[in-house]
């Protein structure tokens, strides 16, 4: 349930009403959704085989689905708001290091297809670095067949010598499928294709997508939230209900807009904010002790006891026993911009200055210090 009016009135009579929207979630979506570790609502996109990228949908852009859009005022008046999942690049004072899992760090730089209509192979132009790459073979393999009348495969070679083959075929049960091969600079890649049956005359294709790590790298990870991207602010009417940031709005122009960065002041490529926890778990291993019992052929009695690992999946978390009601994500540096003034630099205290101490990922879990009163204080003011 979502507060759509406030109304003041005095003696009985509406002097003043506040009208309130919200984002809704975008009916129009080709994409699923799911909900991520904190529990927001996310995007589940399975494009590409899997492989987020610079040009894949946002994943957590769905997290501000039902957070305030507008306000419009009694005067007549507007306030717009456009808000943004949260990053980070700490938790609590330990600073991640490995930010592969930004799909914002991995860059499509190169398509290719090869069709083959006889036997034969190709080499692939060699790579400078470690490379991805996705392929997508036509061959399909039939139901009620081991295998095709036709084979492809990806060969690699080190130093002139084979080292590793890969099929490159698809299943009648997922006839189009992608293959996910990581590809080396000191290695030669050549695709063969082969046909069974000399009377085929079929033709068989396949198409590589290559991706390469951005340089330099987006520091950050996404989750933990949402923050304010921008405000806009309007003295004449707006529609709140239906309003889009992307969008020019042509029937009025914001009269004031402040724009929010929450990167670091030294490193505009950095996320100054740090998690509290880490990001909630669904999995826990442990250990348990099994007695076996059992006559040896002697007829003694033996009992043995042996250590077994075991993992338990939940379909929730359990860390926010340890949690506290304050945000997954503290920030150190913001910066907001505001029409026709600059910016100006705020400083804070952060998770990455009172980070929790002494909390266990998994079983048992210890309640939380709550520090949270240290954070969020304001250090400097810069304009």
């Amino acid at each position: 349930m979502l507060l759509k009016k406030i109304e003041l009135s005095k003696n009985g009579t509406y002097i003043n009403k506040y009208e309130l929207s919200y984002k809704a979630v975008d009916g129009s979506s080709m994409y699923g959704f799911k909900k991520d570790n904190w529990g927001y609502l996310g995007i589940s996109d399975d494009g590409d085989c899997g492989y987020k990228h610079a040009e894949s949908v946002n994943p957590f852009s769905a997290a501000t689905t039902d957070a305030l859009l507008g306000i419009k005022y009694p005067t007549g008046g507007a306030a717009l708001f456009n808000f943004e999942s949260n990053t980070y690049a700490y938790i609590g004072s330990d600073e991640i290091t490995d930010f592969s899992a930004n799909y914002e760090n991995l860059l499509k730089f190169r398509h290719l297809s090869y069709d083959f209509t006889s036997n034969g192979s190709v080499f692939l132009h060699p790579v400078t670095a470690e490379t991805k790459a996705i392929f997508r073979p036509s061959i399909v393999v039939p139901a009620d067949q081991t295998t095709a009348p036709v084979h492809m495969m990806l060969q690699a070679y080190e130093n002139g010598q084979l080292v590793e083959s890969t099929n490159l075929l698809c299943h009648y049960n997922n006839p189009v499928c992608c293959v996910k091969i990581t590809l080396y600079p000191n290695r030669s890649y050549k695709i063969t294709r082969t046909a069974f049956d000399l009377n085929y005359n079929g033709i068989d294709g396949v198409s590589i997508d290559f991706y390469k790590n951005s340089v330099p790298q987006k520091k950050y990870l996404y989750g933990g939230g949402i923050r304010v991207k921008e405000i806009q602010y309007y003295e004449s009417p707006v529609n709140i209900e239906y309003f889009d940031f992307n969008n020019v709005n042509l029937n009025s122009s914001p009269s004031k807009i402040k724009k929010y960065d929450y990167n670091e002041f030294s490193d505009s490529d950095k996320s100054s904010g740090a998690l509290v926890h880490q990001a909630p778990i669904f999995e826990t291993q442990g250990t348990v002790n099994l007695d076996t019992n059992c006559f040896n052929t002697s007829g003694s009695y033996v009992t043995t006891n042996i250590g077994a690992l075991y993992t338990e999946i939940k379909d929730f978390s359990e860390m926010p026993v340890i949690s506290t009601q304050g945000a997954h994500v503290g920030y150190k540096n913001v910066k907001i911009y505001e029409t026709d003034k600059g910016y100006k630099q705020f400083t804070y205290t952060s998770p990455i200055d009172y980070p929790e101490s002494d909390y266990n990922i998994g079983v048992p879990y210890i309640p939380s210090k709550n520090v949270d009163y240290k954070r969020g204080l304001l250090l400097n003011e810069k304009t």
